[in-house]
């Protein structure tokens, strides 16, 4: 009875789907519907369970605002993104398109996909007409390697723009109207989520963004679930209490069946190996999540694909190490200032962050009080920064060598003589050591209880912390910077690094006359 029923029913969508003014009307009300019939080079495996919700989240029923999908990487979240809005130039819903990505490239990559679909596609062609043609620019960037388009407009008159999270989000506008549909995907990725500062650009961007805009707006936010202090975590408090906002948090694996949530995956090499024997098309062959796990690595796929953020017991910092005190209460003590700086020689100052850490150095106790920080910065803005440290009463300043030679030094003596001032400032050497070795060496102060963090100026450095598991890729700066506070410490109290020596070289030591004078 039940295959009679699905018989009649697949009948019934196919006549429709069959005839063009039926199928105009359906399609408008049905995003499903028409991703099935309009995109069916994209449907290789039958549509999973949550796709049907993540459909339904894209409607915007009944007043809803926004949607939060924090779903498994492959999951085809950008790709539904896409057809949304191809959905909405077709019918005509939303006047001014916003695509934002942290990378206004990435963000327009996505833009010149939806450019292309629109050129190409045949059937969208065929029912709604060539929507889009091609103008000087468009064909430019065509022609380029990256194939990316930042902005285009329409044929029935809807813009569509790339835009990135260092553009703000006020004040655009097209003619009558502001963006009235925006979409906010790779705003967070392991580098910007180990970034207090780039985290707060995100959060301030999309905050502004929402603010701003109309009553009738739409907003979605398609990410991956990276950390529990992210930008992403922010806006999922923040809404997750809202009837207007939808929030989807959906990992590979279903938690109750312990088997995967689409059936173009499965749990080991043998199944996939078995099943894909009897499939001839590569696009609708199985993939193992056995692989996937050993090519993305434990961390990475559980981050990715399970939607498991990392937990204190993963993070080479241990959390219970952290200690806060007040600027008040370090200025109090007798310390010697040291400033450590790790910088990339560039003259753009947006091209690379600057790691900064300010050391209220306590020789008495071995303690360590920490201001640690990361700026987008270039040479000269560093120059006036030194000179600004030294005004401040800091003792001595560092800077990673080869930076400090090449790009540094001459600018800096230049201003010596000019201002008549002279900072204790001269470059430090990593001495061949690797960065992910040199700061696995802040685990000893730090276990040791000897570190303490002033109160809210160590942020990025904490962020850093809380992500750091050796990975070469990591935002490292701020932890780079600190790590070489212990070369600098050793320099001036070699004698709190130091063995313990024995009686007899302690003898030995007492008979050495050579340095007393009569």
């Amino acid at each position: 009875m039940q295959n009679a029923d699905t018989e009649k029913k697949a009948a019934e969508l196919l006549k429709i789907l069959n005839d063009r003014k039926s199928r105009y009307i359906a399609c408008e009300n049905n995003l499903m519907l028409f991703s099935i019939y309009y995109f069916s080079h994209y449907h290789h495996h039958a549509i999973p369970p949550f796709h049907y919700a993540l459909y339904s989240d894209l409607q915007f029923e009944n007043g809803a605002r926004g949607v939060i999908w924090k779903i498994f990487r492959e999951s085809a979240k950008t790709t539904l993104a896409k057809i949304k809005i191809i959905h909405t130039i077709c019918y005509k819903h939303k006047r001014f398109i916003v695509w934002t990505s942290f990378d206004k490239a990435k963000a327009a990559q996505n833009t010149y996909d939806i450019a292309v679909e629109l050129q190409t596609n045949k059937k969208i062609i065929s029912d709604f007409g060539q929507l889009f043609y091609e103008s000087k620019a468009y064909e430019t960037e065509k022609k380029s390697t990256k194939k990316a388009i930042s902005e285009f407009i329409t044929v029935n008159e809807i813009k569509v723009l790339a835009n990135s999270i260092g553009t703000s989000a006020r004040g655009l506008v097209w003619g009558a109207y502001r963006p009235d549909f925006q979409i906010f995907d790779d705003v967070e990725n392991i580098e910007t989520a180990s970034s207090e500062t780039q985290t707060k650009s995100v959060i301030e961007h999309i905050d502004e963004a929402i603010a701003g805009a109309a009553g009738y707006s739409n907003f979605l936010i398609l990410a991956n679930n990276i950390t529990d202090t992210g930008s992403i975590s922010y806006f999922t408090t923040k809404f997750k209490k809202s009837n207007k906002w939808k929030i989807r948090d959906i990992g590979v694996i279903d938690n109750k069946t312990q088997q995967p949530v689409w059936d173009k995956y499965v749990l080991t090499d043998d199944e996939a190996d078995k099943i894909n024997l009897t499939i001839t098309d590569e696009k609708r062959k199985k993939i193992s999540l056995q692989t996937k796990k050993l090519e993305l690595g434990d961390l990475v796929y559980r981050r990715e694909m399970l939607n498991i953020t990392m937990t204190a017991d993963e993070q080479e910092f241990n959390e219970n190490w952290l200690q806060w005190i007040e600027l008040s209460e370090v200025k109090q003590k007798a310390t010697y200032k040291i400033t450590t700086i790790d910088t990339a020689y560039s003259q753009n100052k947006n091209s690379c962050r600057t790691g900064i850490c300010i050391n209220y150095y306590e020789r008495a106790t071995d303690n360590w009080y920490l201001e640690a920080f990361a700026r987008k910065i270039d040479s000269a803005e560093l120059v006036d920064y030194i000179f600004q440290l030294h005004d401040n009463g800091i003792d001595e300043i560092r800077i990673e060598e080869t930076a400090f030679q090449a790009a540094i030094q001459p600018l800096f003596r230049r201003e010596c003589e000019r201002r008549g001032k002279y900072p204790n400032c001269k470059g430090i050497s990593h001495k061949g050591r690797d960065k992910i070795i040199r700061i696995r060496g802040l685990i000893v102060p730090y276990s040791n209880r000897k570190v303490w963090h002033i109160t809210g100026l160590c942020s990025d450095l904490e962020s850093e912390m809380r992500i750091f598991r050796g990975q070469k890729k990591t935002m490292r700066d701020v932890l780079d910077a600190t790590a070489y506070q212990l070369d600098v410490i050793r320099e001036i109290t070699p004698q709190a690094y130091q063995k313990p020596i024995t009686a007899t070289q302690q003898q030995r030591r007492n008979l050495d006359f050579s340095n007393l004078h009569f």
